[in-house]
């Protein structure tokens, strides 16, 4: 099906975006405020990464006829509404979808200390829902997770 192969794409890349902001996450907070490569290099991956998140979403609400989110926090509302995920995951991708707006629409006064933070913090957020996404797959393509 195609919408499988899409998600499958999403969390492809949504993987290595994560693989990006490990690179990253071991850098101290210091280094991070000079370093203009590495701050623009984390809020691309963080960016990317988030919206391959929201992606993702879309397709398995869309696939599964849930009807369809009018806000990029309906995306993780509506999953946990569905049982895919769990509350605390939930309200981890909600403050990602809010954090993603800030990213787009605020990037000239972002706070880089708050952008670190969400480097320390949102990778794990983003890994386990590849792994519930990952696991969505293979339950549906009749494999066991």
């Amino acid at each position: 099906m195609v919408v499988r192969e899409i998600i499958a794409g999403h969390l492809d890349h949504l993987r290595r975006f994560l693989q990006d902001l490990a690179r990253y996450q071991g850098i101290a907070l210091e280094e991070f405020l000079t370093d203009r490569d590495k701050q623009n290099m984390t809020l691309f991956a963080l960016l990317e990464a988030i919206q391959h998140c929201l992606d993702l979403g879309n397709h398995i609400i869309s696939e599964k006829g849930w009807g369809r989110p009018q806000t990029y926090r309906d995306v993780f509302l509506a999953l946990w509404e569905h049982h895919l995920i769990d509350v605390s995951l939930r309200d981890q991708l909600v403050e990602l979808a809010g954090f993603r707006n800030l990213l787009v629409h605020m990037y000239g006064k972002l706070d880089l200390e708050k952008v670190y933070e969400r480097l320390q913090s949102a990778p794990s957020s983003m890994k386990a829902f590849a792994k519930v996404v990952g696991e969505l797959l293979e339950e549906e393509s009749g494999h066991q997770p």
